[in-house]
């Protein structure tokens, strides 16, 4: 029961709106260093599997709510909601979680990052490498290329993935929305795929 947003441009397109009328932007916290990512790790690997804000794959959106202040994205018919990020970044860094529900279960979760200036991009995306390559597993694809604006500006964007031994993933993206535009890096968490028995199993 995984689910992804294939396109990913029009997520971006959905995000960017959103930042324009309804006020989702992003924190709105102090300018800080990167380091305080930090515990973004906690939030989505634990016991060898990958999560999303430390909740359990399938925990209920009823559940999700009470600790989350949910708002419905009408995109694709699907049960999706954004929530403002609040890591304390700098202010030019918007930023906000994504979750998406299947039966009204969690199935996938997203963070968003988005600047319009290129060197904080590129010191937030550098940071971000860094503390997944230290306190993750390695990547089941690479790239050659670094997560940076420069990587962001090209037609195909970068694509790094992880997979759990329970078949969670993790997938991180960095892409541009349109040239001169702002430049997004998303980290993108799947649940485990379902089992399939096999013929001789029936």
């Amino acid at each position: 029961m995984r689910f992804f947003i294939n396109n990913f441009h029009v997520l971006l397109s959905l995000l960017f709106i959103l930042s324009a009328c309804s006020g989702v932007s992003g924190s709105n916290q102090s300018s800080s260093q990167p380091e305080h990512l930090e515990p973004l790790v906690e939030n989505i690997y634990t016991q060898n599997s990958f999560v999303f804000q430390g909740f359990d794959w399938l925990t209920s959106s009823d559940e999700i709510a009470e600790h989350e202040n949910l708002q419905g994205t009408p995109l694709d018919d699907a049960d999706r909601y954004v929530v403002e990020g609040e890591f304390p970044l700098y202010e030019n860094i918007k930023q906000n979680m994504i979750y998406t529900f299947e039966d009204h279960q969690l199935v996938s979760g997203r963070y968003v990052f988005s600047t319009a200036n290129p060197d904080t991009f590129d010191q937030l995306a550098e940071y971000i490498e860094q503390i997944l390559s230290s306190a993750l597993p390695g990547p089941t694809s690479t790239e050659s290329e670094p997560l940076n604006h420069h990587t962001a500006m090209k037609d195909n964007h970068i694509e790094i993935r992880w997979e759990a031994e329970d078949t969670s993933t993790l997938v991180v993206n960095v892409d541009q929305y349109s040239e001169g535009g702002s430049y997004f890096l998303s980290l993108t968490l799947g649940s485990p795929m379902p089992e399939v028995k096999s013929l001789k199993e029936n």
